[in-house]
């Protein structure tokens, strides 16, 4: 498989720090903390210790599973736009995906259109744009939420000390 059809490295560093931990084929490595990531290759998936998988080794997904992943954990969806396209000036093929939060908590209807990913002739790119999409609003939402836990535990402590 070629590399088009993984995610970059940064965007694996984002996803395992929102805590993509799956098993996958392709892994980057490196040798110590100071070095930067390589891409390593296998054929089979291969079970890495998770002590292995915090320090120097990287697990790459496809842009598929990363999409996949995102969909399950967060209730975010990346789905096509609408049918891919001929454009007429390049005679080339366009993709385009839309993002999209659905929260399964407040039922059917609630529904958050987020952005949508510039028309593309490679369909991957077109679907790394979107996950990149995904990553900003997922860290978004996670730091107003600390904010806002934050702002209601120090109203308590205020009115805890006024008694």
């Amino acid at each position: 498989m070629s590399t088009s059809r993984l995610v970059t490295i940064k965007q694996a560093t984002v996803l395992r720090s929102l805590g993509f931990n799956e098993d996958t084929t392709r892994y980057a490595y490196r040798i110590s903390s100071e070095h930067p990531f390589k891409l390593m290759y296998q054929k089979h998936i291969v079970r890495v210790a998770p002590h292995w998988r915090n320090q120097l080794v990287l697990p790459i997904p496809t842009v598929d599973e990363a999409i996949d992943w995102i969909r399950r954990k967060f209730d975010v969806v990346i789905y096509n736009t609408a049918a891919p396209w001929v454009d007429p000036v390049e005679n080339r093929i366009k993709y385009g995906f839309r993002v999209k939060y659905c929260c399964v908590r407040h039922g059917w209807n609630y529904r958050e259109m987020l952005e949508r990913s510039a028309w593309s002739a490679d369909c991957y790119a077109a679907k790394r744009t979107a996950i990149w999409i995904s990553i900003r609003y997922i860290l978004k939402t996670k730091k107003d939420d600390r904010r806002r836990k934050h702002r209601s535990n120090r109203k308590v402590s205020i009115r805890c000390k006024k008694s």
